[in-house]
């Protein structure tokens, strides 16, 4: 509600869950009709809403005030903005399907190549090819989900809980924040810094998971490339690769429509496999959510257990995944019930005693898709654009080279 009605609207109550879902319904329209919702499109989508909401708005002239809402008239100048929008900015995607005719997607993505004993070879040649199928709504077929489920998380365990990344002269890393199933922001990545290579490196820095309708896609493409260059792709776990926030935020309920809840499962055996945290160059470290006072050497990061939820795991991990930073100095509870708010003087001392110059972390949408805080000492990167389709934010990455 915070991003869809304006303060100078005045909406009842009583009639706002049937704005907001008549909103919902343009944003789900538009996206499913277009590879990938840039920022001029944003924008209109907005303000053909705004226009809409006003419209709606009946006033006094005589006291300049509103006096009345007409939820009616808002839907019909809603529709009657889109279909502008439709033939002016997105031409025949303008013409899509409505949420609910069936199932969007089939299992026709071709069927991965596998050896001698039935592991699936992983070449960059079939990865771009499953990425570009799932593109096209075809899923792989659930025996290789399972296969490569398996594969992934017996090489994340290989895998100490602090990973560390030396980035060589001629290579790029690209640190890439909170995705969030919004698989065309992943494509518009890879499309924008090219797929991974020797000398393109990737970090996932945790939450590729929940409240977007794409998780599986999502998850499956970074794992896909991270099996076909382990030296290239790296991730980190954050606080929705849990089982808890897939019950709430909606993982397990697109999994299961998708495939099935042993599928899910294997999900979740990988998710517990996944690192806690990466140090570049012995100079930055990165981490989903951020430091407390548990938090304040290396050495506690590398020792970490993995292997089980974060609600039955080690307080750190806990901290690490669900911190975030604050203004004011020092350690207090969060308003998120778990983890840590995190001063500058903690950053501060966490970075002198481990030698690091700054950290970066993700966990909180910024409208910019980044924000430095702490001195420049802590770097926020967010990666989902207009994140859950409504606040109209920006999406950033970060690169290290």
């Amino acid at each position: 509600e915070k991003f869809a009605f304006p303060a100078s609207v005045d909406v009842p109550a009583t009639v706002r869950p049937r704005v907001l879902r008549a909103m919902r319904t343009v944003w789900v329209q538009a996206q499913a009709g277009t590879d990938f919702l840039k920022p001029p499109e944003i924008r209109r989508l907005r303000q053909a809403a705004l226009d809409a909401l006003q419209g709606a708005s009946i006033g006094d002239a005589r006291v300049a005030v509103q006096t009345a809402f007409d939820v009616e008239v808002f839907e019909a100048k809603l529709d009657e903005e889109v279909q502008k929008l439709n033939a002016d900015v997105f031409g025949h995607h303008g013409d899509v399907a409505q949420v609910g005719d069936g199932k969007p997607w089939n299992y026709e993505a071709p069927t991965m190549e596998r050896d001698r004993d039935l592991h699936i070879r992983f070449r960059p040649a079939g990865v771009r090819e499953l990425v570009k199928s799932m593109k096209r709504r075809s899923l792989p077929h659930q025996d290789d989900v399972k296969a490569l489920l398996k594969q992934a998380s017996a090489l994340l365990q290989s895998q100490p809980s602090l990973v560390r990344l030396q980035v060589s002269a001629g290579q790029t890393l690209h640190v890439v924040g909170d995705l969030h199933g919004q698989y065309w922001d992943l494509l518009h990545i890879f499309q924008m810094c090219g797929d991974p290579s020797p000398t393109n490196l990737y970090l996932f820095n945790g939450d590729l998971v929940d409240r977007g309708s794409f998780s599986v896609e999502v998850t499956l493409a970074i794992l896909a490339w991270k099996l076909a260059h382990p030296a290239c792709v790296h991730v980190n776990r954050g606080n929705h690769e849990s089982f808890r926030m897939n019950l709430i935020f909606g993982f397990q309920e697109e999994v299961q429509r998708k495939y099935d809840g042993q599928v899910f499962a294997f999900f979740r055996e990988t998710f517990d496999m996944l690192p806690a945290a990466t140090l570049v160059n012995d100079s930055v470290f990165v981490a989903h959510g951020g430091l407390s006072e548990r938090t304040m050497y290396l050495s506690d990061v590398a020792s970490l257990e993995r292997g089980c939820d974060p609600e039955y795991a080690d307080d750190v991990l806990r901290d690490l995944l669900w911190s975030d930073p604050m203004e004011q100095r020092g350690i207090a509870d969060s308003h998120r019930g778990c983890g840590k708010l995190f001063g500058p003087d903690v950053t501060k001392q966490f970075c002198e005693r481990n030698g690091l110059s700054c950290i970066i972390r993700s966990h909180e949408m910024k409208q910019a898709g980044f924000e430095w805080a702490h001195d420049r000492r802590c770097l926020t990167v967010f990666s989902a654009s207009n994140y859950c389709g409504i606040c109209g934010n920006d999406a950033a990455v970060c690169d290290i080279s």
